[in-house]
């Protein structure tokens, strides 16, 4: 089984979602449904591409996220929202998670950042990467093994090597999902919508 790095993350640095991204993974649900979870107005939903989610967001979200994208991966449907954070909010993060499991991944570059973990309706565990000690939820060291593994929690045998941290917190929502999101896999159009009464 792969075992996902912040090295397979790496097209970050390059991808037009490097300046800010939220990408929430729910097991089980389909894209229609989760837009739905997300707020997402029905007469928007259509195909569009990253680049056209992007332009939307310019035009009209003053510099917040107003679209979120979906793509289908196996078992499990990826949220993305351009410089958003919807995912990470306990008002969508928790229903979507009612009778399954969802993960929030966000990252700007005004260096804001979460991790998020819910399950059946219930906040597991949350932490910001840069303090991975300061963690929230009803099990909140129930990931500690695997942030190790990733490198978000740094080794403690003196050895500090550099760890990008919104790569690797990806690479954890990779290795709970066994999905990973690839720049290949959001090119194209995806189905997506506009949150709100837009």
């Amino acid at each position: 089984m792969r075992e996902a790095t912040a090295a397979d993350y790496h097209w970050l640095k390059q991808h037009d979602l490097r300046a800010g991204f939220c990408l929430t993974y729910v097991q089980g649900v389909d894209e229609h449904e989760t837009l739905r979870h997300f707020g997402a107005n029905p007469k928007t939903l259509r195909p569009m591409t990253l680049s056209e989610a992007i332009e939307i967001d310019f035009e009209h979200g003053g510099g917040e996220c107003v679209v979120a994208l979906t793509r289908r991966f196996d078992n499990w449907t990826v949220a993305v929202e351009p410089n958003g954070w919807a995912g990470t909010t306990l008002g969508v993060l928790l229903p979507l998670s009612t009778g399954t499991t969802a993960i929030s991944v966000q990252a700007n570059i005004n260096g804001d950042r979460s991790f998020n973990l819910a399950e059946n309706g219930e906040l597991l565990t949350s932490f910001d990467p840069l303090f991975p000690e300061r963690r929230g939820g009803i099990q909140p060291g129930t990931l500690v093994p695997l942030m190790n593994e990733v490198g978000i929690i740094r080794s403690s045998d003196g050895e500090h090597r550099y760890i990008p941290l919104a790569e690797a917190s990806l690479a954890l929502a990779d290795r709970i999902s066994n999905t990973q999101v690839t720049a290949a896999a959001l090119e194209g159009t995806l189905l997506g919508g506009i949150l709100g009464p837009h």
